[in-house]
């Protein structure tokens, strides 16, 4: 009986498994020990440490890319911004931001707060706020500073404003930052916030902002994602590297301290049809010829009532489609469209050039007749779009640049049959 020389009994088959069950054994034991061991990454601590650099930071120098990706049912929009801060405490600011139709400075000094539109050489001028930073985080173009700066500046600890923190793991693999650490937070609105922190500096690195929200069959979602390509803080920075006067070209508005808006006659309101929302408020503002027009003169027929500005560049991208609705159904709805530019004569300009024919009205922007409107319509942010039906209940209601198939759906659920 003859064997090979490498054949083995059922015996040592056996002995060797076993001594590879055993080996396999220890490295899960070995792995678990130095897991046990290894020191633990808290990210509220992470968070926690970065608001305390930044709250303590006597000045800043940030450079960033932003990129802001809406997307719904209809399609996506992308928009993306250069943007450039200088800080010196207390109140010193010098910000731009360059990108998708827009080209706008920020600046507070003793001069006053400046927003101004270079592209379209108009902005507007007030006495400089005590919450600098407030201020700011209010009137960049993607309202609440997605850079986040403004907020750790002012000391906000963003763990503060959470219901749930974790550390997001498989999202260091940055060539040119390895040692990152990337936490997230939870808000009560659900958005979510993650940073991606130095640990050993505590400085931001990039931050990313996801909102998503579901009304029925429509869904949409925004992403707005900031990476730093500079970021430095207490250099010394002198004031006068933040000095800052526009140019003559500039068409400058000077906004009054905020008034108490007064009352305004409301119409006798129907009751809304089934299926819609309140009756709109009443709006009385004089049209480009000093006219007043009553939103109220519109009933009887479906109608959309817009806020916009022409130093707006989201409102700039919606505002042909309303011309292209007046253009082709004005018998059948009316338009109200409510402008918030900050001088009349901008206002007038803008339509003459792109030869908007639709009816658009005018108040000063700081004054109490607009700041009222503003108020009953919570108009935070522009664009805003609403449609209303015959009897002037509100239908529906767009934040942002509207999509104008949905506007259309929109005026058809109010009543048109177009």
């Amino acid at each position: 009986m003859s064997s090979h020389p490498h054949e083995q009994g059922p015996t040592a088959l056996a002995a060797r498994g076993v001594i590879a069950a055993l080996v396999a054994l220890l490295v899960i034991a070995v792995g678990f020990a130095i897991y046990a061991l290894w020191p633990k990454t808290d990210p509220r601590e992470v968070l926690q440490a970065m608001a305390r650099t930044y709250a303590g930071a006597r000045d800043l120098t940030a450079e960033a890319s932003v990129r802001h990706q809406v997307t719904s049912n209809r399609g996506n929009q992308e928009r993306s911004f250069e943007v450039q801060l200088k800080f010196v405490r207390p109140r010193l600011l010098l910000a731009t931001w360059k990108g998708t139709g827009l080209d706008a400075t920020y600046a507070v000094n003793e001069a006053g707060a400046f927003v101004v539109y270079n592209d379209v050489d108009q902005g507007r001028r007030e006495a400089a706020p005590e919450d600098v930073l407030g201020w700011y985080a209010k009137a960049v173009e993607l309202q609440d500073d997605p850079t986040e700066l403004s907020w750790l500046l002012r000391g906000d600890d963003p763990t503060a404003r959470a219901v749930a923190v974790r550390l997001v793991r498989g999202e260091t693999e940055d060539k040119d930052a390895p040692s990152v650490v990337v936490a997230e937070i939870t808000r009560r609105s659900g958005t979510r916030v993650r940073y991606w922190v130095n640990p050993e500096t505590h400085l931001l690195r990039k931050v990313e902002t996801i909102r998503r929200t579901e009304e029925g069959e429509r869904k949409s979602g925004e992403v707005t994602t900031v990476a730093f390509r500079t970021m430095q803080l207490d250099t010394g920075l002198e004031p006068t590297t933040l000095a800052f006067q526009p140019s003559e070209e500039v068409s400058l508005a000077e906004l009054e301290p905020h008034r108490a808006p007064p009352p305004i006659e409301q119409p006798e309101q129907p009751p809304p049809s089934a299926g819609t929302g309140p009756v709109a408020p009443e709006i009385a503002l004089p049209d480009l010829s000093g006219n007043i027009r009553r939103l109220s003169e519109l009933r009887g027929k479906p109608a959309l009532l817009v806020f916009w500005a022409s130093w707006c560049p989201p409102c700039r991208m919606e505002l042909p489609s309303v011309q292209n609705l007046w253009q082709h159904h004005s018998s059948e709805i009316g338009i109200y469209a409510v402008s918030l530019d900050y001088e009349l004569k901008d206002a007038r300009r803008f339509l003459k050039k792109n030869r908007y024919t639709f009816p658009v009205v005018w108040s000063e922007p700081s004054g109490p007749e607009l700041q009222r409107v503003a108020e009953d319509y919570n108009v935070t942010g522009i664009p805003a779009s609403f449609v209303l039906d015959a009897k002037g209940a509100i239908v529906e209601n767009f934040v942002g640049v509207a999509d104008e198939e949905d506007v259309l759906a929109a005026l058809r659920k109010a009543g048109a049959t177009f």
